[in-house]
């Protein structure tokens, strides 16, 4: 029932412009006829809107054919007659004026409302979603005034016959409509979400798997490999700081000593302060499931590449309340998509933790069992115990 509804206020349109079209609304008569589709585009309208599956554009629809039977009407004879000249032209000026009113008001851009049948809630308030749709809102509405410009062409002109003006008033508008329009809507989505790092979400848009032995178009890693904890030379390892005192806590210390150990080797590390960057919480949308990546827009994506990229990870977090600090923690939350279809790439990984007494041995274990999501796996765990800056307590690191 619901999907004959939503066809009813297209056909009322589509159904008076044929009428305007053909009779004028040149008697009673025909002018009463003009109520019933008048009447159908309301109806249908007012169930959706129950439904709560009435969009901008039957609503659009509906007051246009609304629109045609009261002017057919109260108007004129004379202003009649050139409304039902200009009946195509019309619509698309109603459409017109559904895009454009809503961001001038300070409303949600109309494109938004279809948007949203597809994405999760939480998804609706970042800035990427907005712009899309912003713009999506602006190449319709340029689309719909190109289409009322073009109906009025055979009134500006004078042109005759109903073959000549359903050129201007249907054709070429529809060309635009289906031929631009329609797949924006979906191209355009998929190339923001690229060009931001994303993976695009919709239907034909999930990731496949790569074939034996060929790179994998995620993470650029050939499956399979096998997890034997060896490591070539001249390679690098890129260690997460999870500490909020950057390079001068313990937790860097410990980074430090290990650097100094794998120089000698001709590896290289790459130390990442997570406090250094722009984390934001995850906000439980459980949208990155489908994309492959989280949607917020901040430093998170570009370190977790660097993370696959690498040719081992430490993830490195002191102890606060017996876990590791909050930066750590939302920067593994937002790699959810990742741990939960862990890296078919086996490289080394180490899990560091310090504390001032006690929980050490449980963050390193925590840290140990998240390398997987960065296509790891833990040759070891590194802890110590420290009060202040640099004053470990047990044997000297050696």
């Amino acid at each position: 029932m619901t999907a004959i509804l939503r066809q009813i206020p297209t056909v009322t349109a589509a159904s008076m412009i044929l009428l305007s079209k053909v009779s004028g609304f040149a008697s009673p008569g025909l002018r009463a006829f003009s109520l019933l589709p008048a009447a159908a585009g309301l109806t249908a309208v007012l169930l959706l809107s129950s439904r709560g599956d009435a969009s901008p554009v039957h609503k659009g629809m509906a007051a246009y054919a609304v629109g045609m039977a009261a002017g057919a009407w109260l108007l004129p004879a004379g202003a009649v007659a050139l409304l039902s000249r200009l009946a195509a032209a019309t619509l698309y000026f109603v459409l017109f004026l559904m895009a454009i009113l809503p961001p001038l008001l300070g409303e949600a851009p109309f494109t938004t409302w279809f948007a949203r049948r597809d994405t999760p809630e939480a998804i609706w308030h970042t800035e990427l979603f907005r712009r899309i749709n912003r713009h999506l809102t602006g190449l319709w509405a340029g689309l719909f005034a190109v289409g009322t410009v073009s109906g009025l062409l055979p009134w500006i002109f004078g042109i005759r016959g109903f073959l000549q003006g359903a050129i201007f008033e249907m054709l070429l508008p529809g060309i635009l409509l289906l031929g631009v329009g329609v797949p924006a809507n979906t191209l355009y989505p998929r190339y923001c979400q690229r060009k931001s790092g994303l993976t695009p979400t919709g239907r034909g848009t999930g990731r496949t798997e790569a074939p034996a032995g060929q790179p994998d178009p995620f993470t650029g890693n050939i499956p399979d490999q096998k997890e034997n904890g060896e490591m070539k030379a001249n390679r690098t390892v890129v260690a997460v700081n999870g500490s909020p005192h950057a390079g001068i806590g313990n937790t860097a210390t410990m980074i430090g000593m290990l650097q100094e150990s794998l120089a000698a080797e001709g590896i290289a590390v790459e130390t990442i302060h997570l406090c250094d960057h722009e984390i934001e919480y995850c906000i439980g949308c459980g949208h990155c499931m489908e994309m492959g990546k989280c949607w917020i827009m901040d430093d998170h994506a570009r370190i977790a590449e660097r993370l696959l990229a690498a040719d081992g990870v430490i993830l490195a977090s002191p102890v606060y309340f017996y876990h590791v600090t909050a930066q750590m923690k939302a920067f593994i939350d937002r790699s959810l998509a990742l741990g939960h279809k862990p890296r078919r790439t086996w490289k080394p990984g180490l899990a560091v933790s310090v504390s001032a007494g006690l929980g050490e041995t449980q963050v390193a274990e925590y840290l140990a069992a998240m390398l997987r999501a960065y296509g790891a796996f833990a040759v070891g765990r590194l802890t110590a115990l420290a009060t202040s800056p640099g004053e470990f307590i047990g044997k000297k690191a050696v």
